[in-house]
C-alpha cells in the first residue's frame, strides 16, 4: 500500500470490520478440519514413524473453532479432541503447520481488527480512522514514515507503560531483530494483519 502513497506520504485503505469468514463459518471449519485430517495422514519419517491421529470428535467432544483465539489453543484442542500428544509435541514445526496456520489466522472479527488498529495506530502508521457504520467498514489514513520514526513511536507507547530506561530497551530489542524493515518486525507478531501494510 505504501508504494501509492500522495506526495505528503498518505494512503487510504478501507478494511471491513471482519472478514467473510463469519458468513461461511461451516466452510472454514470443514477447511480447518481437512487440514488436519491431511497432516494426520502424513508418513514422514523424521516428524511421525506412524501416522498421527485424526480429530475424534464422537469420542472426545467437538473442536470448538469459534472458542479458540490463538494458533496454540487450536493445536491444544486438536491433541485433546484426538488423544494423541503428538500434536503438541511436535507444534515447533513450522512446515508442518505451516498451512494450517495460515488457514486459521484467515479468521478475523471485529475486536481482531480493533486490536490491529489500535496497534498501528500505537507505532504511527494509522493517524486517522472514520468509521461507516453503513458498510461496517474503515477507512485508514496511513501515512508513510522512516524506521525512526516508528522507533520513536514505539518508545513513546512503551513509555506509558514503563520507566524510560525500560521502554529504550524494548525499542532496542525490536531494533535488534533481524527481519526486514521495522513494520514488518512488529507486524510479524500478528500474521493476519501484517498483509495489510504489504498489500498492493
Amino acid at each position: 500500500a505504501m508504494s501509492k502513497a500522495d506526495s505528503n506520504g498518505y494512503v487510504f485503505v478501507t478494511v471491513t470490520w471482519e472478514n467473510q469468514i463469519h458468513q461461511d463459518f461451516e466452510g472454514f471449519e470443514n477447511t480447518i478440519k481437512n487440514e488436519i485430517k491431511k497432516i494426520a495422514m502424513l508418513e514422514d519419517p523424521s516428524i511421525n514413524k506412524t501416522q498421527w491421529k485424526d480429530i475424534n470428535e464422537q469420542r472426545y467432544g467437538k473442536l470448538k473453532l469459534n472458542k479458540i483465539a490463538t494458533f496454540d489453543d487450536l493445536i491444544a484442542q486438536i491433541s485433546k479432541c484426538s488423544g494423541d500428544v503428538r500434536w503438541l509435541r511436535y507444534h515447533s514445526f513450522d512446515s508442518l503447520y505451516r498451512n494450517l496456520k495460515q488457514l486459521f489466522y484467515q479468521k478475523r472479527d471485529k475486536d481482531d481488527t480493533d486490536k490491529a488498529i489500535y496497534r498501528m495506530c500505537c507505532i504511527g502508521l494509522v493517524e486517522d480512522v472514520t468509521i461507516d457504520y453503513l458498510s461496517q467498514t474503515y477507512e485508514l489514513k496511513i501515512r508513510k514514515r522512516t524506521d525512526d520514526e516508528f522507533k520513536q513511536f514505539m518508545l513513546e507507547f512503551f513509555k506509558k507503560y514503563y520507566s524510560h530506561e525500560q521502554a529504550l530497551k524494548k525499542v532496542k530489542e525490536i531494533d535488534a531483530e533481524r527481519l526486514e524493515g521495522t513494520v514488518k518486525r512488529i507486524a510479524s507478531s500478528y500474521p493476519m494483519y501484517a498483509r495489510w501494510i504489504d498489500k498492493e
